[in-house]
């Protein structure tokens, strides 16, 4: 049961912990995702081309015959150049001599961006057994203004032959100039687009830009998104450690050290340290489990206390006991070998030696008999038995002593059969100790009482007397060892003899008390409570 507690606190702190990684998990990729989102949006408002804007303003300043005094490759970079085409598509000025053309078709610029739209060509190769080789070209228009999308299909052969198209065709074969436009968008090797802008006469002109800067320009904007999230993500990451640290600094950190402190408390002597705290539930739970122990530590030592004092008594008493008859047999026995004593005397020295000497005996037989009776590895041989027939044969064999003391047993013994697991041997030897008190100290013509009777689980056996009984001041101690009548009843026991009854019937599985007050008539009672057995006979 106490495993299944210690798993369940376990289980229950580690639930928290992971619920606290998870709530930082998913605080930190909501940061992440937010900062991806605010730099991808800082990078598409900025996404367009701004060196084709600059280049439209110096192109708009200026009239077709001013246009070769516009430095175009510090917009385009080197190898980059321009073409002007004016409303009806007709070239009206090339800044590369080698890249002169008359006109472009109505689809060569569609296919080409704009500041305000995105063109992406993507081609797939198609193997068809009778035309060899198709690509298919798919052409996709984003309108970065109304975050329009369309769609443009055509099929082509390997002679550049139209196949089919989505759209009405301005003739039958793909022209170089749509070919050189797909392979640029697909290869990356120049990046094309358009600006429109009026000229000092007040034109319609389009400007298209070939730049070979193009790709470094996308590398850049990815780098500059890269390190833009980067940091981000550096500041999210730090500001959120910076919490949770504080977090754990306070919800475990503090009942941590506080646990610590109490710890060290209680190996400095401070059994009783008791922790107060509000707080996460698990933590509430370790320091209730601390307080359960340390009541447990304060409990335990003050036992250990009490067990030590009982083990300094039992060596006083065991030496006090031993000691008298000792030095009275020492004594006696040394003026019988030096001749101080007559021949009366002699004998009467040598009478109390032996007396003394059964008397040491007897204690060093309950002794060992007391110590055997608590000891775990003293084997009990526990038999079924019908105890009120066990108890009956008790008394049957006692009669001549009882007959000799001239004192009467009271038997009320049921006629039924009431079984226990019982010690033969050794319980006989705990009933016959409390038989011996009788014996000993109730006064002559006292009445030994012996009630039995059963409940469904437990079987009593009572045992009293109509004598003097016994002080309050030894009531609570009588079943300790060296507890002796000594101011109630008379002197001269081990104090041993109702110990061993405790020890064996707490053996046995039941328990022992002094009735108090007893039941009327008697002046002294002991109830032996045992557990029934429920197997019929």
């Amino acid at each position: 049961m106490k495993n299944k507690k210690d798993e369940r606190i376990k289980g229950h702190f580690t639930t928290m912990l992971i619920g606290r990684y998870v709530l930082f998990s998913a605080v930190l990729l909501i940061m992440v995702l937010l900062a991806l989102t605010i730099t991808v949006q800082n990078t598409k408002n900025h996404g367009d081309d701004t060196a084709m804007a600059d280049l439209s303003e110096a192109f708009a300043g200026r009239s077709p015959s001013e246009y070769d005094t516009v430095d175009v490759e510090k917009y385009l970079g080197k190898n980059g150049y321009v073409q002007v085409i004016d409303k009806n598509l007709n070239v009206v000025y090339s800044s590369n001599p080698d890249k002169i053309s008359t006109m472009y078709t109505e689809r060569e610029v569609n296919m080409i961006s704009d500041y305000n739209e995105h063109v992406n060509v993507s081609i797939k190769e198609i193997n068809d057994e009778s035309r060899g080789t198709i690509s298919e070209v798919t052409i996709t228009h984003v309108n970065t203004k109304n975050e329009t999308v369309e769609n443009e299909l055509f099929l082509i052969d390997g002679d550049g032959d139209y196949i089919y198209s989505s759209k009405p065709l301005d003739s039958e074969k793909l022209s170089e100039r749509e070919l050189n436009i797909i392979d640029n968008s697909v290869s990356k090797r120049y990046t094309i687009s358009k600006y429109k802008f009026v000229d000092s006469n007040g034109e319609e002109r389009i400007l298209i830009g070939y730049s070979t800067g193009g790709y470094f320009r996308n590398m850049g904007r990815i780098y500059d998104m890269y390190i833009s999230v980067a940091w981000k993500f550096a500041l999210a990451y730090l500001l959120l450690v910076i919490v949770f640290s504080l977090w754990i600094s306070k919800n475990v950190g503090r009942p941590l050290t506080m646990i610590q402190d109490a710890m060290d408390s209680v190996a400095e002597g401070d059994r009783g340290k008791r922790l107060d705290y509000s707080g996460p539930k698990e933590f509430v739970t370790i320091c209730d489990k601390f307080n359960d122990m340390s009541e447990r530590l304060a409990e335990s030592e003050e036992e250990n206390l009490i067990l030590q004092k009982k083990k300094q008594r039992l060596v006083a008493n065991i030496s006090h006991d031993l000691k008298t008859p000792i030095t009275v047999i020492k004594g006696y026995s040394k003026a019988v070998l030096d001749g101080v004593a007559g021949k009366d005397e002699e004998r009467k020295y040598l009478a109390t030696i032996n007396l003394k000497a059964e008397y040491l005996s007897d204690l060093i037989n309950d002794f060992s008999e007391y110590a055997l009776s608590g000891d775990p590895d003293d084997a009990y041989d526990f038999k079924r038995i019908d105890i009120c027939e066990y108890m009956r044969e008790i008394f049957a064999d006692k009669y001549d002593e009882f007959e000799i003391a001239g004192r009467l047993p009271v038997l009320v013994i049921p006629d039924e059969e009431v079984y226990t697991l019982l010690d033969r041997r050794k319980f006989y030897r705990a009933v016959n100790n409390i038989l011996n008190n009788f014996f000993k100290y109730a006064p002559a013509g006292s009445s030994l009482f012996c009630r039995m009777w059963a409940d469904e689980k437990n079987v009593f056996l009572s045992l009293g007397d109509d004598g003097k009984g016994v002080t309050d001041d030894i009531k609570t101690d009588i079943f300790e060892p060296f507890v002796t009548g000594d101011m109630a009843r008379t002197t001269g026991g081990t104090g041993l003899g109702l110990a061993f009854v405790k020890n064996v019937v707490e053996r046995h599985g039941g328990s022992v008390e002094l009735k108090d007050p007893p039941d009327p008539g008697l002046e002294f009672q002991i109830v032996i409570r045992l557990k029934r057995d429920e197997d019929a006979a």
